[in-house]
């Protein structure tokens, strides 16, 4: 119905003017066929999934928008936006230069893709009329402002007026509205916000009678509500880089709609993810790099060593990973076949090269999907073969075979690529909820071309031999697999769930959030990301909280619980670097301290007491934050104080003896922010990762000190010089640990 009355309204303008045919348009028609092409595109498109949080709120409360602003004011508009486009609409500017907004649907500050919001703005029935203007920024994303050819920054923006302003111009039933909308490009500052020094700066440019003359179009009907007969005005404008199209319509009359259509083509098109049709797939180059950069060292590894974690690989005996020979049972050609491969041997191992890497995550970033491809070229299998083959076929005179004894085989391949699948993600099942668990490990093998060589295999079974040959990989590939499972069960037991009734939880993505005033410097870290834009722009990384939580919890604790384990032997007690510095406490001693046999005890019972990691839009930037704590701890060593001067200037004997120092409320604070540089090419071969902040913050609660050997001539003073040995002492292992960790990372 709507097409067929564009439609014919056009004919019917055209058929009443004189133009020759192939004369050009009018601006009335090419707006008619401007308006019909915005909305088959929007006919094209399913209806929007979201919706803003007044829209929610006025349906929670089962209103009428426009009932609701006809019983708050006389004058004003309902303004409803749909966002058609994978932009973000966000920090509005709103000036009212009569009315207010309403104080239960103001304007909102964020529309995101694929969503619908109303505002509300009237006079209270106290004022004259309603007018004034609205604009907001253009934005990629949350925290990244849309930029210009010319680097600047674009803004939608509205102008309105009910009339009633002045003279006696008067809003009634039936008569035209004011408004006016489009596009306009802003000079941003360094963060990207645009500040409008003078509020009523798109109202003086915008809203006058050339705009109007040039962009509105008035019908005597709605265009955008088939069912209202409502005489309304129309734009339709393009942005300047053509990326965007926004239709709007202004209903007539004192109380009235007033509908903005946004519209993203080619780059600003809706996605179907943003629709919630399919789950939007992102590349994280932060993990990704890293994951790349494990591989690239285990590759190097094996073509310099020919060998891995003290594996040769050249050949490779497959005999003592597996624990047990490859047999296969099946039925073939009528034969019931047990089929038992041992002393497999694989050549070809020793040169390998990382094809390619893919990794992909989730908006959530509750799951990580990674693939490996490791190009190996050729390979060759040998080992010992033996078959039985039992006829059960209905064909008579058939006999039973075997292959007479153990028999030798090969499997020659060519162009054989191996694959690394791992999938993990966070599901409902083995009796927890929201648990992270690997969802699947797979190892594929390609190849251009395979030969199978089994001797004896005799007549019948050889040309069946590929097929027996292809089941005997799968197995073997099988057994791997579930030996792989079995180390990760053995270490964190709750990441294999083999639960056939687990279901993946569906998650949103979750915004960081800070407390200011306890983790100031936490904050001020991820402030400095944003630009201003705010934390709430960053969102958690799910999978890697949850991942570094179980392989604490589970795997570390469990070997920190285990005196006997050799990681509990190798940290409790830890021994410290040796510490030789110069010592001196202002006004009352001087000197110079070497520290030795210096050990720390109890980080057996190390806690991780929080864990935290912030990434951006993109998935370049990552913030780490990492609380570790122990009730009590005890560091204790020996100690040399040399070259001693008490009041800076009279000589004292060396002092030597032991030093133990306790502490307790000890708790560690880890920051560290990292930055990928986007790669080239899949097949990068280094990672591109600055750590751009490190810091590590020791505290306690409570510190006690024993310190033996002080001179004869330190007594009268032994409490504050110790105090001030004990502080040096531990401020120097602070220091000497904080460079330590970030040496290692």
């Amino acid at each position: 119905f709507y097409l067929t009355y564009q439609v014919t309204g056009l004919q019917n303008d055209t058929s009443k003017s004189d133009a020759k045919q192939g004369s050009p348009l009018r601006r009335e028609d090419k707006f008619m066929l401007s308006n019909n092409r915005f909305h088959e595109a929007i006919l094209n498109i399913p209806p929007l999934p979201s919706v803003g949080q007044n829209l929610q709120k006025l349906r929670n409360g089962s209103k009428n928008a426009l009932e609701h602003l006809k019983k708050k004011g006389s004058r004003g508009i309902v303004l409803t936006v749909e966002n058609y486009s994978n932009r973000l609409l966000a920090d509005h500017i709103t000036w009212t230069r009569c009315g207010y907004e309403d104080k239960e649907y103001p304007v909102f500050d964020q529309l995101a893709p694929g969503s619908i919001d109303i505002s509300i703005l009237h006079n209270y029935k106290e004022l004259r009329s309603s007018c004034g203007s609205v604009s907001w920024e253009i934005m990629e994303h949350a925290s990244k402002p849309l930029r210009m050819a010319d680097g600047k920054g674009l803004r939608l923006f509205l102008t309105w007026s009910n009339l009633d302003t002045i003279g006696r111009n008067k809003c009634k039933d039936g008569k035209h509205n004011e408004f006016m909308i489009g596009f306009k490009k802003v000079d941003l500052d360094g963060t990207g916000h645009y500040s409008e020094s003078y509020k009523k700066e798109i109202w003086k440019a915008m809203h006058n009678e050339e705009m109007f003359k040039n962009n509105v179009f008035k019908n005597n009907r709605s265009l955008i509500y088939v069912n209202s007969s409502q005489p309304s005005s129309n734009i339709i404008i393009e942005s300047p880089d053509t990326q965007l199209e926004v239709r709007a319509e202004m209903g007539s009359g004192c109380l009235t709609n007033l509908t903005i259509q946004l519209l993203g083509k080619r780059k600003s098109e809706l996605q179907e993810s943003d629709l919630g049709l399919a789950k939007a797939r992102f590349s994280d180059e932060v993990w990704e790099q890293m994951i790349r950069q494990a591989w690239v060292d285990i590759v190097t590894a094996i073509n310099r060593d020919r060998a891995l974690y003290g594996v040769s690989l050249e050949p490779l005996l497959v005999d003592p990973i597996l624990g047990e020979s490859i047999k296969v049972n099946t039925s073939l050609l009528g034969y019931e076949i047990n089929f038992e491969m041992w002393n497999v041997s694989i050549a070809g191992l020793g040169d390998v090269k990382l094809e390619k890497l893919l990794l992909e995550r989730e908006e959530s970033l509750k799951n990580l999907d990674t693939v490996a491809v490791l190009d190996i070229g050729n390979l060759s299998i040998t080992g010992i073969y033996e078959y039985k083959a039992v006829y059960t076929g209905w064909v008579w005179g058939m006999s039973d075979l075997d292959s007479n004894g153990p028999q030798n085989f090969t499997i020659d391949m060519t162009g054989a690529e191996f694959m690394v699948e791992l999938e993990m993600d966070v599901v409902e099942g083995c009796n927890k909820t929201d648990n992270l668990v690997i969802t699947n490990m797979a190892l594929p093998l390609n190849y251009l071309t395979v030969n199978f060589d089994f001797e004896n295999i005799g007549s019948v079974l050889g040309s069946t031999v590929s097929i027996i040959g292809e089941i005997a990989l799968e197995f073997s590939k099988g057994i791997i697999v579930d030996l792989v499972k079995d180390g990760v069960k053995a270490e964190v037991t709750s990441l294999i769930c083999e639960d056939s009734a687990r279901n993946i939880t569906e998650l949103d993505r979750i915004p960081v959030s800070t407390d200011v005033n306890i983790e100031e410097r936490w904050h001020e870290i991820l402030e400095n990301e944003t630009s201003g834009w705010g934390v709430h722009t960053l969102r958690r990384d799910i999978l890697a909280e949850q991942f570094v939580t179980k392989i604490f919890n589970e795997a570390v604790r469990k070997h920190l619980s285990d005196p006997k384990d050799p990681v509990r032997k190798q940290l409790d007690p830890f021994q410290m670097l040796p510490v030789n510095e110069d010592f001196r406490k202002p006004g009352l001693v001087k000197g110079h301290v070497v520290v030795c046999e210096f050990w720390l005890f109890d980080l057996s019972k190390l806690e991780l007491l929080d864990m935290k990691l912030a990434r951006n839009e993109d998935l370049t930037y990552s913030a780490l934050s990492i609380k570790l704590g122990l009730n009590t701890t005890r560091l204790s060593g020996k100690y040399r104080l040399n070259n001693v001067k008490v009041m800076s200037v009279i000589p004292a004997p060396k002092s030597e003896g032991t030093v133990d120092i306790s502490l307790t409320g000890v708790e560690v604070d880890l920051r560290v922010v990292l930055r990928a540089k986007p790669a080239k090419s899949k097949a990068a071969k280094q990672a591109m990762i600055q750590m751009e902040t490190f810091e590590v913050e020791f505290a306690h609660e409570n510190m006690r000190l024993n310190i033996t050997g002080l001179a004869k001539g330190l007594n009268k003073i032994t409490n504050k010089v110790g105090n001030a040995l004990g502080n040096k002492i531990l401020k120097a292992q602070k220091e000497t640990l904080n460079t330590e960790i970030k040496n290692i990372l």
